[in-house]
């Protein structure tokens, strides 16, 4: 491998590695604070009736 083949290698496994540390830091938050990602971000079609449910167990 080449010495710039080397360098770009390892700028994608540092961009892969943060992202990949962002998600876990996201779960790791949303999972202490009880939220789901799909109600604190709005709502959106692929959660469907998600935000419904969990504003249902907040009001009780």
């Amino acid at each position: 491998m080449t010495f710039t083949g080397t360098i770009a290698t390892y700028i994608i496994a540092a961009i892969l590695l943060a992202a990949f540390l962002y998600g876990i830091y996201h779960i790791y938050r949303n999972f202490f604070k009880g939220e789901s990602s799909c109600c604190s971000e709005g709502r959106s079609a692929a959660c469907g009736s998600c935000c419904a449910c969990h504003q249902v167990k907040q009001k009780k």
